[in-house]
């Protein structure tokens, strides 16, 4: 009588460890494809920062290009965090609200606004900066200028940040016609709001 010969195939009891070391190298792929897609706003940020600061470059050779500041403003508000303010243009800052408190006369108010002014050119994002010159030149009594630098303010605002009009608008809003396109665009800032944002840099006016 012959006895069946049981031929056991091998190749079954490795099905199982094949199938775990695939899904261990799908597992891995995957981790290792997230990087490179999350490092592309990293990169575009990257190259927008550098852009901004080659504009500065010409723009410190040329603080009167107007169209070059606004470059410099609209590329700056695409940037999160915000661009730093140089440490140069906080003690500027600071002289000039220092200046701004003591002053008394149209001559000192206009001094502080000039001051306020050369922050800007060496932060022209900075738009606290131009706030404070347009109530400054407000309080001189030079409404185009003040309109000016209050163009500025508004265009600088960043997204999520609520437009603020500055103390002198409301003292000049019923002032002579010598005043009344600024006091048009105090009215416009005022009623033009945007999403509040919870912390920022703080003013004087």
């Amino acid at each position: 009588m012959k006895m069946g010969v049981i031929t056991v195939r091998p190749k079954t009891f490795f099905i199982a460890p094949i199938l775990l070391l695939s899904v261990i190298i799908v597992s891995t792929q995957a981790q290792t494809a997230k990087p490179s897609s999350a490092s592309h706003p990293q990169t575009a940020d990257s190259a927008a920062r550098k852009q901004l600061a080659a504009y500065m470059v010409d723009f410190r050779t040329n603080p009167e290009d107007a169209e070059l500041r606004d470059e410099i403003i609209a590329l700056a508000k695409t940037l999160k965090p915000a661009p730093v303010v140089p440490q140069a243009a906080q003690a500027d800052f600071a002289k000039a609200v220092a200046q701004l408190k003591s002053a008394a006369t149209a001559d000192a108010f206009n001094t502080a606004a000039k001051l306020f002014e050369q922050v800007a050119a060496k932060a022209p994002w900075y738009a606290d900066a131009y706030y404070n010159a347009a109530s400054a030149y407000a309080k001189a009594a030079d409404y185009g200028s003040a309109k000016r630098n209050l163009t500025l303010y508004m265009a600088a605002v960043r997204p999520g940040e609520t437009l603020r009009m500055p103390k002198t608008c409301n003292e000049r809003l019923t002032a002579n016609r010598q005043c009344s396109g600024f006091s048009r665009l105090c009215r416009s800032s005022a009623q033009t709001q945007m999403t509040p944002l919870g912390n920022r840099s703080s003013s004087w006016l």
